[in-house]
């Protein structure tokens, strides 16, 4: 198994694109099989600013809980090892 070391861009550039990705495939989907919207390239278009502000704070959402939660992760690495450090310190296996 092959562990990369996880940096802050490609976790932005996921977040980002993965969202983008499933935002686009779920609006496509409602104009598609929706009466909502109409058949044409303008009812696609339709679709897709009807859900920008849904985008917005969905996309807001996405980045502040995946910032939350890789920066727990780092904090609990990093209080790992400075407890390992210190029952090294005081001989304590």
């Amino acid at each position: 198994m092959v562990f990369y070391k996880i940096d802050n861009y490609c976790i932005g550039f996921a977040t980002k694109f993965s969202f983008s990705r499933c935002a686009g495939a779920t609006n496509w989907a409602v104009w598609q099989f929706s009466p909502w919207y109409a058949s044409n390239f303008a009812g696609l278009i339709q679709s897709y600013t009807f859900a920008l502000p849904f985008f917005r704070n969905t996309l807001l959402g996405n980045v502040f809980y995946t910032s939350v939660l890789f920066g727990v992760y780092e904090a609990a690495i990093y209080f790992a090892k400075s407890q390992k450090q210190f029952f090294k310190l005081i001989k304590i296996k």
